[in-house]
């Protein structure tokens, strides 16, 4: 059931730990208290950019474009800048583990210990996403012949399997004994031990057709926690629900909830889902109603006031005090499609125009 929701678009990272739930807003890190709702702003930059977040060996890790911000969740100090540019973060096995672009960088390393990094080299092709868990490191990527899953050893570093399959590029996920991929049509479970697909569970029917992809709906996000996988399934850029797998049977629980328009990032943390959509942050929670009957929704939420954040591309000053710039709509290393705007002049009896 739905327990809290928070109106604030332009949330671009989420994670959770410490008891907490932790959201980027371009410039500014917001911690969500898991049991009280309650949200504060934890750390602000205004020229910051920052984007992904994760939690892990006692610190918050946050993509900026400068690099990697190691920051203190208590103070909200930064801690360290590692000179990392990552677009996609994961904590596990140990680590701090990055892409550095899901165009086909290399994997990165980052001990907690030293803020020591070390890159590893994978193979050519485009990776999608991350995640660490089950003994290994998971990289969804395109493989020659398919899309694959790449199984990363985390010690060394090395590609220790490839695993070829259907709905294998888009999103992943580790935990409960299982790894999950989704490429927003279906969910496959795939047994870390042997690298085979055990299972698949679909989230569209019928499936779509080749070419079009529902991972940019936001459809196939997923996130694990003990007894449950949860998925967010999006046939469209307008209507958005989130699902539950159960880790043992592979199949999807109950009926699907709905949650907003074109989901962005979920994570997991006991029994409480959070996701962000284009309307803010919502919370999820499993709960047990007697009788079949639940108790009332909590009222809507409310979070800091952050200032929108802006992407500049140019810039041009014509005086001390006044410019012209030239800005993204979005966050520009977001694989979502952008769009850039012209912009008309007005004339005489003619206002300008977008």
């Amino acid at each position: 059931m739905l327990t809290a929701t928070f109106r604030l678009p332009g949330i671009f990272g989420l994670a959770t730990g410490g008891g907490a739930a932790w959201a980027t807003t371009g410039n500014a890190v917001l911690r969500i208290d898991g049991s009280t709702d309650q949200a504060r702003q934890v750390l602000s930059d205004p020229g910051a950019s920052l984007t992904g977040i994760a939690f892990g060996a006692g610190s918050l890790w946050v993509e900026d474009a400068a690099g990697i911000l190691r920051v203190d969740p208590a103070t909200g100090k930064v801690t360290a800048r590692i000179g990392v540019h990552a677009s996609l973060l994961s904590f596990g096995e140990g680590a701090l583990w990055a892409l550095r672009d899901i165009g086909g960088g290399p994997l990165v390393r980052i001990d907690p210990a030293t803020n020591a990094v070390r890159a590893f080299p994978l193979p050519p092709g485009k990776s999608w996403d991350l995640a660490v868990g089950e003994g290994a490191v998971w990289v969804s990527a395109t493989c020659p012949a398919s899309a694959c899953l790449l199984r990363v050893d985390p010690a060394t570093g090395r590609v220790a399997a490839r695993i070829s399959g259907r709905h294998l590029f888009g999103q992943v996920a580790a935990g409960d004994g299982a790894v999950w991929a989704s490429d927003g049509a279906a969910v496959a479970r795939i047994d870390p031990r042997t690298g085979r697909v055990t299972a698949t569970a679909p989230l569209l029917s019928p499936l779509p057709a080749a070419g079009t992809s529902p991972v940019l709906n936001g459809s196939g996000l997923l996130a694990v926690a003990p007894g449950a996988v949860w998925v967010t399934r999006a046939g469209n850029a307008h209507h958005a629900s989130v699902l539950r797998i159960g880790p043992q049977t592979s199949r999807l629980v109950g009926a699907g909830l709905r949650v907003g328009r074109q989901p962005q990032a979920v994570a997991a943390s006991g029994s409480t889902l959070w996701v962000v959509t284009a309307q803010g942050l919502t919370r999820v929670d499993l709960v047990a109603c007697a009788h079949g009957r639940c108790a009332r929704s909590a009222p809507r939420a409310s979070l800091p006031a952050v200032p929108a954040p802006v992407w500049l591309d140019s810039l041009q000053m014509v005086s001390a005090h006044d410019g012209w710039a030239l800005a993204w709509t979005q966050n520009p290393a977001s694989p979502a499609p952008q769009c850039w705007c012209r912009y008309t002049p007005p004339t005489a009896g003619t206002p300008g125009q977008s």
